[in-house]
């Protein structure tokens, strides 16, 4: 009786350990994630109107960028009547 109770201590104490260990390391990356910089993103102007926005959210034309789809359709309209 006396090995089954020691055995059956030591388990919970491990059973104990492994999961203040996994809770500790969950917020630890949880903290990290938290205070890690966003990354860069570069802003562009639009053509059009002169707005600025993240260049992932805005609309491109060879070297141009524009802030939204009628924007960029107006620009379109113009430059194909000049030429």
């Amino acid at each position: 009786m006396g090995i089954v109770r020691v055995a059956l201590i030591g388990l919970a104490i491990w059973v104990i350990w492994a999961v203040v260990k996994h809770v500790r390391l969950r917020k630890l990356e949880f903290q990290q994630k938290k205070h890690s910089a966003p990354p860069i993103q570069r802003m562009q102007q639009c053509r059009l109107c002169g707005v600025h926005l993240l260049e992932n959210e805005a609309y491109k034309d060879s070297d141009s960028f524009f802030c939204s789809k009628s924007h960029y359709d107006k620009y379109s309209s113009i430059r194909s009547k000049k030429t």
